[in-house]
């Protein structure tokens, strides 16, 4: 009896992850980490904050490498289903650096069981986001050229989060006039991805 409750608890994850795993892609200065506290406190979730933390810290490595390679997202979404079910939470987000990039195809793969978001804006917007950022809680040490660190950081990214295959799951994170969009609103537009 045990093993069947245990069996159909696994199903039911299975079943219900899509709606419970969310990764937080895009640019320094996006708001990756403000959007995903925010997720985390309204819905319960586990902030696995791979951009302070590092993707080790979570023993994330093996199955994140296995995914990038093979597009196989298995053993990854099962791991990180382990970390939120001992967490006792209803499911996680997962912000990441701006080095990492998901590819389109892998985009692909993993949206069958999970949201993929890259929050964005222009290049400008972003840059000065980063900016004000830094001037307020600093995590780029004094001595460093922050200009250099944000192009070295964001170069990878740069190449891809503005190309039409990724365009269907980007969502820009400012408005017209530059000043940061209500993190209500960007959740109501992720939401709808």
């Amino acid at each position: 009896m045990i093993k069947s409750w245990a069996k159909l608890r696994k199903l039911i994850s299975v079943l219900f992850r899509s709606r419970r795993i969310w990764f937080i892609l895009g640019l320094s200065g996006a708001g990756k980490t403000y959007f995903s506290n925010y997720l985390a406190q309204r819905d319960n979730l586990l902030h696995m904050n791979i951009d302070e933390r590092g993707i080790n810290y979570y023993d994330l490595r093996v199955a994140w490498e296995l995914f990038e390679r093979t597009g196989a997202t298995a053993s990854l979404l099962e791991a990180i289903t382990e970390h939120y079910q001992k967490a006792a939470k209803s499911g996680a987000v997962l912000s990441f650096t701006s080095e990492f990039v998901i590819s389109s195809e892998n985009v692909t793969a993993l949206i069958k069981d999970a949201r993929v978001i890259y929050i964005s804006g222009s290049r400008g917007n972003c840059f000065r986001s980063f900016l004000e950022r830094e001037e307020k809680t600093p995590r780029v040490p004094a001595d460093k050229d922050k200009t250099a660190h944000w192009n070295k950081y964001n170069k990878k990214l740069l190449q891809h989060v503005y190309m039409p295959d990724l365009a269907p799951y980007t969502i820009d994170a400012f408005i017209e006039s530059g000043a940061r969009k209500p993190v209500e609103r960007i959740y109501r537009e992720a939401k709808s991805i």
